[in-house]
């Protein structure tokens, strides 16, 4: 009997563990798809501006440069590792907005292991 007593206890701490990193996943998850959303929202306010405009960009850990704009047709994507590639803002967008797309399926998968995960967590904590 103490050895079932001991093996639940232990499949609950392991179970316990994999919703812990679940949940750590998955709100590392959210936070892509929080700035993937920023992007396609710049994206969309850079249609709107003019050759010569200025703005800020950021270039990591708070600092920002100003820059002005000389194209308001075409941004630069980098499109896997050091490769770099022209895209029209509203191509780009799309491929930003499919992104997030497959985040937010991946965030909602994530989100359904989870509540099983915890669900029999609570069964075999009974």
């Amino acid at each position: 009997m103490q050895a079932k007593k001991n093996e639940d206890s232990e499949g609950i701490n392991s179970l316990n563990e994999n919703i812990q990193q679940l949940q750590q996943q998955l709100e590392i998850i959210r936070q892509e798809c929080s700035n993937i959303s920023t992007v396609a929202e710049c994206l969309e306010r850079l249609k709107d501006m003019k050759e010569e405009d200025e703005i800020l960009v950021s270039v990591g850990k708070g600092v920002l440069l100003k820059a002005k704009i000389n194209d308001t047709k075409n941004v630069v994507m980098e499109i896997g590792g050091s490769s770099l590639m022209n895209k029209k803002i509203d191509d780009a967008k799309k491929t930003v907005e499919n992104e997030l797309a497959e985040m937010s399926h991946y965030a909602d998968e994530c989100e359904k292991e989870l509540k099983n995960m915890v669900l029999v967590a609570k069964n075999l904590r009974k």
